[in-house]
């Protein structure tokens, strides 16, 4: 397996602080793999991007073509081959983007990943085997941390804090999985976490190792970007923390309940 056997899924919503921590991240996927960006609310980065390759290509003029300055010109490749935007309408849904992500792509493999991580370059070549894989170790850069790479492409070894998964409980921010292991096990419920952070990525991991699917970790470290805190407060960290444990019965009974993403 290599990288152009990957599938980027990065849902996304705009706020002008997190604009260039996606376009970090974007910068960081292996340049043979797909991306879909599932993007939330008013279509910023579609405007963004699609102005960006229309100025580049010398095609008709964009009227967004101010907006186009925040795209990296080391981009523009990797843009206009791999990458697919879909504009999704409603509050932001992580497993609705999720879904529109895996009917979208044309690879084998899912990463559903965050829009604000580094992906070191070694890091797809330790994708050997799966159905279900994670990271070992996740360190949060600092503010300084986080400036210094996003203006000079600069790693510097400044953390707040590090997380590995028995600390979290599971490898939330980046999970890869056979993309037909998602209809084998029905995808996921949709409509729980609407709006929230972290509660789909235990969805997801608690929902194939119920169906026997576990996960193992990579032996490689993800950065995380710094941004200022969200104000919103996630209502169902219990339930989150729950699902990790739900038998597989527990599942199926909300297929039943819970539209299906």
């Amino acid at each position: 397996m290599t990288s152009s056997d990957l599938t980027f899924v990065i849902t996304y919503k705009h706020t002008p602080e997190r604009l260039p921590l996606l376009l970090t991240c974007l910068e960081t996927v292996p340049q043979d793999s797909e991306t879909v960006i599932a993007e939330f609310g008013p279509p910023f980065v579609v405007n963004e991007l699609r102005a960006y390759c229309a100025n580049n290509k010398g095609l008709t003029a964009s009227p967004y073509e101010n907006l186009s300055q925040n795209v990296p010109p080391r981009l523009f490749a990797q843009l206009s081959r791999n990458l697919r935007i879909i504009l999704l309408r409603g509050g932001f849904d992580r497993l609705r983007g999720l879904k529109v992500g895996v009917t979208l792509a044309s690879n084998p493999v899912i990463v559903f990943s965050d829009a604000d991580l580094i992906y070191p370059p070694y890091w797809a070549s330790h994708i050997a085997s799966l159905p279900t894989l994670g990271w070992s170790r996740m360190n949060y850069l600092t503010a300084a941390a986080t400036h210094a790479y996003i203006e000079r492409g600069e790693l510097i070894p400044e953390v707040s804090h590090p997380v590995t998964p028995s600390l979290l409980g599971a490898c939330g921010g980046a999970i890869v999985f056979p993309r037909d292991l998602y209809f084998e096990i029905n995808g996921f419920p949709e409509g729980l976490f609407v709006d929230g952070y972290g509660g789909p990525d235990n969805c997801i991991w608690g929902k194939l190792t119920a169906y026997g699917f576990p996960f193992r970790t990579l032996p490689v470290t993800l950065y995380h970007l710094w941004h200022p805190r969200t104000t919103r407060s996630n209502s169902n960290r219990t339930l989150a923390l729950e699902m990790l444990e739900w038998p597989r019965e527990k599942w199926d009974s909300l297929d039943k309940t819970f539209k299906i993403v």
